[in-house]
């Protein structure tokens, strides 16, 4: 009886939806499969299917994975700048980021273990929030298909490389041995190349900021991260100007390398993996 309850009032609000987006431009299903019965079968079959390829873990499948020949691979779901500690604050994920749970994980673990920091040739955002080297002029020369403005998400933002916000999210996280550079070949759809090294503020906290001169060269990594200094962090950072240093298309890679003080341990040139280059590290 509860299960009966319970499908009908769910029946209510799949129609709700239904009648909501119905006719909406970026819905990009039919939505009468979603009141099919059929469709629970196609649900469970597909759920039943990656349940035969991930799982949650407990200690002892820890410690046969790590036992285990071949390589692990953890992924970072967000970037670094959106951490609910070190990111710019209101706009950020309610989760870590950073290397931490990753690190928690790897816990006794005596094998080898490689950070790789990884990033765009420029930078993008969805929605709101600070984007100090946004440049609208970017957005229809780099335009991508799985980033358009999807609704919940806001609009997808373009900017420019911004070595003070990279070494920021690398000081948050603890460092990387290595970079791993995409969309190197993006860089010839754009007429000349700069990245910003450098804002300019109106009297910037020093506790917050480097200067040299009239100008922001670092942003300091907080110790004790904390909501209002990263709120406050954030209304400065509206205020200030980005300044750029032209780069040569043939040198831009060496060039973010030098300005990050990294090592680049993979740049990526196109979609497949024939376009990914390793380099030594």
């Amino acid at each position: 009886r509860k299960l009966t309850r319970l499908r009908a009032r769910k029946r209510g609000e799949l129609a709700d939806t239904v009648a909501e987006v119905r006719d909406h431009p970026r819905v990009r299903v039919d939505v009468d499969a979603l009141e099919d019965d059929a469709l629970i079968d196609v649900i469970v079959d597909t759920y039943a299917e990656l349940g035969t390829r991930a799982r949650l873990i407990d200690d002892a499948d820890r410690r046969d994975l790590f036992s285990a020949d071949g390589t692990i691979i953890f992924e970072g779901a967000q970037g670094v700048l959106l951490d609910e500690r070190y990111g710019f604050a209101p706009h950020t994920t309610w989760s870590d980021t950073t290397f931490r749970h990753a690190d928690a994980l790897l816990t006794g673990y005596g094998g080898q273990v490689t950070r790789i920091g990884v990033l765009r040739t420029y930078l993008t955002r969805h929605g709101a929030g600070v984007f100090v080297t946004e440049d609208a002029v970017l957005t229809p020369l780099l335009p991508e298909a799985h980033n358009d403005e999807s609704g919940w998400a806001g609009a997808f933002r373009v900017g420019w490389m911004d070595a003070l916000a990279i070494r920021y999210a690398l000081g948050a996280c603890g460092g990387v041995d290595g970079l791993a550079i995409t969309h190197v070949d993006a860089l010839d759809r754009l007429p000349q190349l700069q990245i910003s090294t450098a804002y300019t503020c109106p009297d910037p906290p020093r506790a917050w900021f480097e200067r040299e001169g009239d100008r922001v060269r670092a942003l300091r990594v907080p110790a004790s991260p904390f909501w209002d200094r990263q709120h406050d962090l954030t209304a400065w950072l509206r205020r200030c100007t980005p300044v750029y240093q032209p780069v040569a298309r043939a040198e831009y890679v060496a060039t973010l390398a030098h300005l990050l003080d990294q090592r680049v341990a993979i740049t990526s040139h196109g979609m497949t993996a024939r376009d990914k280059r390793e380099h030594q590290l």
